[in-house]
């Protein structure tokens, strides 16, 4: 009964990808432990807590949500994360690195591993918002990649990186 359930499951998370425009056919992994089905050439993520995300949702929310420099962020996103593979982020549900701040408003449920944790990858969005316009009011897409050259990047290269990252959203 269990497996039959499981199968059930699997077959209606691939109906939703194909419903929703997603290629299947690169499906790279598929288990029944969470219930995982990462598709890599569209760099989407689904499991059974509704937690679905993709390059496009991702880049669709930060634009939705106003913050400054979507591109930047979106890039930003992809290079914490390793394009949604890394620990913090399928445990944390943490798409930019942050820390559970003590100076402004969040939305983090707290620390995990010395991390800000999250209910949903929406909600560090949202918290990556609060944390934008606490240290960031105005200027140009220069004052913002100083911004996080000096307050955000603990990587010497984390600029450069972001700058050369080819990928659009």
């Amino acid at each position: 009964m269990k497996d039959l359930l499981n199968a059930v499951v699997i077959a209606a998370l691939l109906f939703g990808a194909v419903m929703s425009g997603i290629n299947t056919h690169n499906i790279k992994s598929l288990t029944n432990k969470g219930l995982k089905i990462v598709v890599y050439d569209t760099i989407a993520v689904y499991d059974t807590i509704h937690n679905i995300i993709s390059d496009s949702l991702l880049y669709n929310e930060i634009k939705r949500i106003g913050i400054k420099f979507p591109e930047i962020v979106f890039k930003q996103a992809l290079l914490e994360t390793g394009y949604f593979k890394s620990k913090l982020f399928r445990h944390n549900n943490n798409l930019f690195g942050m820390k559970h701040p003590r100076n402004r408003i969040t939305i983090s449920r707290g620390n995990l591993n010395g991390y800000a944790y999250y209910s949903s990858w929406k909600e560090s969005v949202i918290d990556y918002g609060l944390w934008q316009r606490y240290n960031f009011t105005d200027g140009t897409e220069v004052d913002y990649y100083n911004l996080l050259k000096n307050v955000y990047a603990e990587d010497n290269k984390y600029i450069y990186k972001l700058r050369n990252l080819d990928i659009r959203p």
